[in-house]
């Protein structure tokens, strides 16, 4: 094993207790399963598996890595999952490496121009295309680039990448192509991508579905997606049935900033303008744009919480 392991594994053995042994130089190549970051958060973390020819030393090395990233430790992964990148016997394992680092540059240090480095340098790497044109359409999503970031999404989306479709079918509902946007999250729902069902949930209520995104949404809650609770709460508002609404807000008011304005919007109907006006001011301060516009024209004079919803 090359020098840079021995310096990395010998300055980290203490945070490894037990583990000196195993990163021995003359450790036999063994098959090995390396763990691959893609961008999609879409929590943060998703796993990607391949099956992979390298020394064990640098397999354990790299999952270290990746251990320490998900502690927060970036420093640390950082300096590991760089040193692989450049100087790892295993071609498997440089191009994993490479991979994590650009998802820590993109999702958790936000910087996009060391992402978009690492993750060029995979994209004619087979194995790695879909992952990789899915993550450069996530990378330009966050740079506000739409148009660019669609295009990647749809190569992504053109080799059967769950994710790629929904990525474009996230791009598609914001360019107001509502029907492909829906063809896209069904289709990424049907290859087993969860999350895409909150979103088909979504379409399914601008097309006047309301039976069809009720469902989706309940399948989508009870797997946890915390926007499921905030849609269902919009539907039962729309049914005027403003406690259930309340209810499913009350349950992600604490993290999901648009279910702090709708609680301010159900609070208007119920004429109770103080507890209004509190959660208005909470969602402003989680930096949800509708309701800074809201409070300052409240300020200006220009509506009254009275008057809002007439």
């Amino acid at each position: 094993m090359k020098k840079f392991c021995l310096m990395a594994i010998s300055f980290y053995s203490v945070q490894v207790m037990g583990m000196e042994s195993s990163f021995n130089e003359g450790s036999p190549p063994v098959e090995v399963k390396v763990m691959c970051h893609t961008s999609q958060d879409v929590g943060g973390y998703r796993h990607v598996w391949f099956s992979s020819k390298a020394s064990q030393s640098e397999t354990e090395l790299l999952n270290f890595a990746s251990t320490l990233d998900k502690e927060g430790k970036l420093k640390a992964a950082k300096d590991i999952y760089e040193s692989l990148r450049s100087t790892a016997i295993s071609s498997s394992i440089r191009n994993s490496a490479t991979l994590n680092l650009g998802h820590l540059y993109h999702k958790k240090e936000r910087d996009f121009d060391k992402a978009l480095s690492c993750y060029k340098e995979l994209e004619n790497v087979y194995e790695y295309q879909a992952i990789i044109l899915n993550n450069l359409g996530n990378l330009y999503e966050d740079w506000n680039d739409l148009d660019q970031a669609g295009n990647y999404y749809k190569c992504a989306a053109d080799l059967g990448f769950p994710l790629g479709k929904y990525g474009l079918g996230v791009i598609r509902r914001e360019q107001n192509r509502i029907d492909e946007a829906g063809e896209l999250f069904q289709e990424a729902l049907e290859q087993g991508l969860e999350k895409a069902g909150a979103e088909l949930g979504v379409i399914r209520y601008l097309q006047g579905r309301s039976v069809e995104a009720e469902a989706l949404f309940n399948r989508a809650m009870v797997r946890g997606n915390k926007k499921a609770f905030n849609n269902l709460g919009n539907i039962y508002r729309e049914k005027k049935d403003l406690e259930m609404a309340k209810s499913f807000y009350l349950r992600v008011a604490e993290e999901v900033p648009e279910a702090m304005y709708n609680l301010g919007l159900v609070f208007c109907d119920q004429q109770k303008y103080n507890e209004a006006q509190q959660w208005f001011e909470k969602a402003s301060r989680h930096d949800f744009p509708r309701a800074k516009m809201l409070l300052d024209d409240l300020k200006e004079g220009v509506v009254d919480l009275e008057t809002l919803l007439d």
